[in-house]
């Protein structure tokens, strides 16, 4: 059964290839800098559950930091297609979609300046 009827327009119909292109990668760094922060979070939260004793560092610690290093490349790489996604697209992406993209691209480098914060403090 067909979902759409034939005489529907699709919705990225008008779309050049190369705009379809960039808007699948901008929404790829986005959800990889999504996830990579969740993961990241996760491990912090474990990270404050199972303490390690004084002086040691956590095993964790490492691959937290490397996802925290991925996620802002990816984040990084994501707030700098966002202005390109609006530039090269005929119909422009919703505005809760772009918030939602910018906020998330922006979360890895708030969160490694609360970071630097909180290990400054100790």
């Amino acid at each position: 059964m067909d979902l759409m009827k034939q005489g529907e327009p699709q919705p990225d119909e008008r779309e050049t290839r190369s705009a379809v292109a960039l808007t699948v990668a901008w929404m790829l760094t986005c959800m990889c800098t999504a996830v990579g922060m969740f993961v990241v979070l996760a491990f912090r939260l474990l990270m404050l559950a199972f303490p390690v004793a004084a002086g040691a560092q956590h095993p964790f610690a490492n691959i937290a930091g490397v996802l925290l290093f991925v996620a802002i490349v990816t984040g990084a790489v994501c707030l700098a297609l966002t202005p390109l996604a609006y530039r090269v697209r005929a119909t422009r992406p919703p505005r809760a979609v772009t918030i939602g993209a910018i906020l998330i691209g922006l979360s890895p480098i708030v969160l490694l300046v609360v970071l630097f914060i909180v290990n400054g403090q100790q």
